[in-house]
């Protein structure tokens, strides 16, 4: 005789299984929505305030600072000096990221975002707002003249804005990390047509903090270096991206390679070695 096994209740499990992972996915999926509408409509209420704030008292305020220290700059400054006033004015009551948590040792010191993953909007205790993508406002020179607060690309940014004013072709470069980490500064066109670098951030530093030597900030691409060549990735032009590491042969990882010569003198010098070993 033949027994007929039931089968249906293992197979309404399944349905059932089944239904409450689509309830719970169609729970899901509707709380992200909402959640994400909620998030940009925030987000676009965060940028049309600062919208208003940056056109009625950001960049008048902003702009003004710029150009009063521009009038006031002295004329007869040679080329160094006045890159030098500039960037004593750029740095000064700058409230920089790195020298807060590094030199300065002010571990409680950070950034947060006004809005979680979507603002480009950060504020500090100190009530300093620095910017980031995707708001229309990163390195904005009246932005960061206004706030005075950022790190070596806002530092960069302004003095390459001031100085460009002045009359002094400026381009802003950069440099990436390999532990994510980058670097900015600029580089200057002198009278003579001759182009050189100069870093806001380590004049600030130098003053601030000692560390660097004297003069360092000013100089030939072929003197300059930020971190050792392994950990660099690469340096770019910052408005067309192109990679110029070459212009920074400190900068380039070069390993180490033994010519042919070198090697069969090595063999030789440890042939006794060698032969024991086979």
């Amino acid at each position: 005789m033949s027994i007929k096994r039931d089968n249906s209740k293992p197979r309404e499990g399944r349905e059932i299984v089944v239904k409450i992972f689509l309830i719970l996915f169609v729970f899901i999926m509707g709380y992200g929505m909402g959640y994400s509408y909620e998030v940009q409509k925030t987000s676009e209420n965060l940028n049309e305030y600062f919208d208003i704030l940056y056109e009625n008292e950001i960049l008048p305020v902003g702009e003004m600072e710029i150009q009063d220290f521009i009038l006031g700059l002295n004329q007869s400054l040679n080329e160094t000096e006045k890159f030098e006033e500039i960037a004593g004015w750029v740095t000064e009551n700058f409230t920089e990221y790195y020298w807060e948590t590094g030199p300065l040792k002010n571990s409680e010191y950070n950034y947060n975002r006004c809005l979680p993953f979507v603002s480009g909007y950060y504020y500090d205790t100190y009530g300093l707002l620095r910017t980031s993508s995707p708001s229309p406002y990163v390195n904005d020179p009246a932005w960061i003249a206004y706030y005075r607060t950022g790190a070596c690309g806002e530092l960069a940014a302004l003095f390459a804005n001031v100085t460009n004013r002045t009359g002094t072709p400026v381009r802003q470069v950069y440099t990436d990390f390999k532990n994510q980490g980058n670097h900015a500064w600029v580089e200057v066109m002198l009278e003579n047509g001759e182009w050189r670098y100069f870093d806001p951030t380590i004049y600030g530093e130098h003053f601030r903090f000692g560390g660097w030597p004297d003069g360092y900030w000013f100089g030939n691409f072929s003197n300059y270096h930020v971190n050792r060549p392994e950990n660099i990735i690469g340096v770019y032009d910052l408005k067309t991206k192109k990679e110029i590491t070459y212009r920074y042969p400190l900068m380039q990882y070069k390993p180490e390679v033994k010519r042919i010569d070198e090697i069969f003198s090595e063999i030789w010098d440890n042939l006794d070695d060698i032969c024991s070993m086979i």
